[in-house]
């Protein structure tokens, strides 16, 4: 029970402002470890499936194609959020008129003015969301085929991480409630007077907490990477030269359908 509260607890403090104030001079060095451990999972997942043949080590690297996906996670995490506030900004200065002249409709303006925002960033998040994958299989930054790699596939791309998001949906919770479950059985468990068999007990369920904790963690950025690696590889099965890439899927590797 004491576990759950503190889970329960610690889940309204996971907030950038509150790790700030948790962590403080540490929050550097909290962000560089997790993006190192999103770079490093998200790699090896595009690795698994554009590069097979480079199983060593489950996949798992600490290169130039890592380096690459840190920078470009990196300028993401620093860029996105201006570029949303941005087009958050420009949609309320071009409404600010409208809502001093009829500010009976205003609300009505400012439900439209989120939803274009909202539809606005979903779409280039959608057109610009494989420069990661498509950064790693070429070993460069590309940044002319960034743009054009998804044109007229904006439904098929969005329809994916539609399901993907589903998914997380679906496992995210079942995960998390495991995982309540786990730490509101230490107390019981903890009063076995058996020792042997509290210890066993015990050890099985750190396991299972740990398991579910980082799946928790861990799932978004496997999904994600995995769906991102086979949208690109099925963008450039169909024609490769158009968008003047220079990766091709290799047929030894990738054999045709």
């Amino acid at each position: 029970r004491m576990g759950a509260d503190v889970l329960f607890r610690a889940q309204s403090d996971w907030t950038w402002a509150q790790i700030v104030q948790n962590f403080g001079s540490f929050t550097i060095l909290f962000v560089a470890i997790f993006l190192l451990i999103w770079v490093v999972t998200t790699t090896a997942v595009f690795r698994s499936v554009l590069r097979p043949e480079e199983r060593a080590g489950f996949f798992l690297r600490l290169g130039l194609d890592e380096f690459r996906n840190g920078l470009f996670s990196a300028v993401a995490f620093l860029v996105v959020p201006v570029v949303g506030g941005a087009l958050a900004g420009g949609l309320f200065l071009l409404f600010t008129p409208f809502l001093h002249n009829q500010s009976e409709h205003s609300r009505y303006l400012i439900v439209a003015g989120s939803v274009m925002t909202g539809c606005l960033g979903v779409w280039l998040g959608t057109r610009l969301s494989l420069i990661a994958v498509e950064t790693f299989a070429e070993r460069r930054f590309h940044m002319s085929a960034y743009w054009p790699l998804a044109r007229g596939r904006f439904w098929r791309v969005l329809a994916a991480y539609a399901v993907i998001a589903v998914m997380m949906g679906v496992l995210a919770p079942l995960l998390g409630a495991v995982s309540l479950a786990i730490f509101a059985l230490v107390g019981p468990v903890n009063a076995i007077g058996v020792v042997v068999l509290k210890r066993a007990i015990l050890y099985l369920m750190v396991g299972g907490a740990a398991v579910s904790l980082g799946g928790i963690f861990m799932l978004p950025s496997i999904l994600i990477g995995a769906c991102q690696a086979y949208m690109f590889r099925a963008l450039a099965d169909d024609s490769p030269t158009v968008y003047g890439m220079s990766w091709a899927p290799d047929p030894k590797v990738h054999p045709p359908a």
